[in-house]
């Protein structure tokens, strides 16, 4: 069972730029916790106080700020499993995708060819499966004991 713990937070926020070492599963809980519950109160008062357009951009500058610990997180995560980082690589798609539906999203008028959703949809599915594997490989139990990226998080 996981006991929340605001230490565990702070050290995903302060370690948000180092990739060297390992993060146990508990860590990326927290944080995805931390996030949400963060999210919803500030969506709140963003509902409360600002009309949609301004919200939409208040949310979207947010997700950004949410995402600079991920990757370094997921990269500890995967090498408490003993994985090498390019894993990482496949939330490259989903990440791309919701890019480029922000960029198109700005540009006014914008007037899509026809057919385009028989381009997009299979899209959204290779970049839906390729997250899908990387949420599962993040939740796999990491190695017992030290392994070649470092000490075991869970003895400490």
């Amino acid at each position: 069972m996981v006991r929340l713990d605001s230490h565990r937070l702070s050290r995903t926020i302060r370690a948000s730029l180092d990739r060297s070492g390992r993060s146990d599963v508990a860590e990326l809980a927290h944080y995805v916790f931390y996030v949400v519950l963060f999210h919803l109160a500030v969506g709140l008062v963003l509902m409360l106080a600002l009309d949609a357009p301004t919200q939409a951009i208040a949310r979207d500058v947010l997700l950004v700020v949410y995402f600079i610990p991920v990757p370094a997180l997921m990269i500890r995560r995967l090498h408490d499993q003993e994985r090498s980082a390019a894993w990482v690589w496949l939330a490259v798609p989903g990440i791309a995708l919701w890019l480029a539906r922000k960029v198109l999203a700005l540009v006014p008028d914008t007037a899509m060819p026809f057919g385009i959703d028989q381009i997009v949809w299979p899209l959204d599915w290779f970049g839906g499966l390729a997250n899908l594997v990387l949420i599962v490989l993040l939740l796999l139990p990491g190695t017992k004991g030290p392994n070649r990226f470092g000490p075991d998080p869970r003895a400490g």
